[in-house]
């Protein structure tokens, strides 16, 4: 919704139907995981570890064998955990069956090489109830302890809380993304209404990242709105080294540029400024001070990044719900 619009009635009383008090319901926690499984136990113990008082843990598996199944089966007699054995590839696809599966009105999301802190849940509940026009929320993610000279942890630590109403809202922060998907949640019902996570954007898809921007933009668009929490963390473990770091930095800037492009195709023309502001900001000015600096500029990577996602969102299909079109044929997993 955009400032000074007003919603129908209709859009109205649907906002009012789907947006449960959480603290009255239970709190669903999904954890992707593909062939991890000494890490998927690690996370799956911090969040059974937690002290909310009604939730539910569901772990979506993609491995290509058993070995994750088998390293969480004495977990399994904990009947807060589900296990959904997937046959679909690709980060998106497994938190839409997370999603799909979810009992809870909020679902939140980390992943599988992350740990819990202990008041982590009580923080996302908390965000969701204080708000009932919140349908999206982000929470800080810290890297564990590593050697900076192997490489790097991604996170993401936010100073202060903060709302997000409107897409200008999200600008005005003057950050490419609005948190990491290590630490979401959303409310299940409108995400669902929307179609989800796209299934192109997200690791192990084409577009390689930046479903935890696109999912939360429409939300925005909407009509709802999207909170940062720094009051509760999770601890990120994966370590990249320097040069997986090099790969990981060009996809995430493939991912926000194809989504840039998919909503300018939609109509909205604010997203043509935002790809011409972020290579100002992200290439340019960054050139600048390297070269103030006597450095070299190391920036080409992701321009080329930038430039290919914006190429291969414009031409990409387009499906429902300011979705790219799916053509992957995808398999139902298993429950347990």
């Amino acid at each position: 919704m955009r400032p000074g619009q007003i919603l129908p009635a209709s859009r109205s009383e649907e906002m009012g139907e789907t947006m449960t008090h959480c603290g009255d319901d239970i709190l669903s926690v999904v954890v992707c995981t593909r062939n991890r499984g000494a890490d998927a136990v690690a996370a799956v113990r911090s969040l059974l570890a937690s002290a909310h008082p009604a939730f539910e843990v569901v772990v979506v598996d993609q491995s290509s064998d058993d070995a994750t199944r088998q390293a969480l089966a004495p977990l399994l007699a904990d009947e807060r955990l589900r296990y959904v054995g997937s046959r679909t590839a690709g980060l998106s696809r497994a938190r839409n069956e997370g999603l799909a599966v979810a009992r809870g009105a909020v679902v939140a999301m980390t992943d599988d090489d992350c740990e819990a802190a202990p008041g982590w849940l009580a923080d996302v509940a908390q965000v969701f109830a204080g708000d009932p026009a919140v349908a999206a929320a982000f929470f800080s993610v810290r890297p564990g302890p590593h050697d900076p000279a192997a490489g790097v942890i991604p996170h993401h630590i936010f100073a202060a809380d903060r709302r997000m109403a409107s897409v200008a809202a999200w600008r005005r922060t003057g950050q490419r993304t609005m948190g990491l998907g290590a630490a979401m949640a959303v409310r299940r019902a409108p995400a669902l209404q929307l179609g989800g996570f796209d299934p192109q954007l997200g690791a192990g898809a084409p577009l390689q990242s930046a479903e935890d921007l696109d999912l939360p933009l429409r939300l925005l668009l909407d009509g709802y709105t999207v909170a940062c929490s720094a009051q509760s963390h999770v601890v990120h473990h994966g370590l990249r080294t320097w040069p997986e770091t090099k790969r990981l930095y060009y996809g995430y800037s493939v991912g926000p540029m194809a989504t840039y492009a998919k909503l300018l195709r939609g109509g909205d023309m604010r997203f043509l400024a935002f790809f011409f502001e972020d290579i100002w900001r992200e290439i340019v000015l960054d050139a600048l001070r390297a070269v103030a600096r006597r450095q070299r500029p190391r920036v080409l990577g992701r321009l080329r990044g930038m430039a290919a996602g914006f190429v291969r969102g414009m031409m990409m299909p387009l499906g429902q719900g300011r979705r790219f079109a799916d053509g992957a044929a995808t398999a139902k997993g298993s429950k347990a």
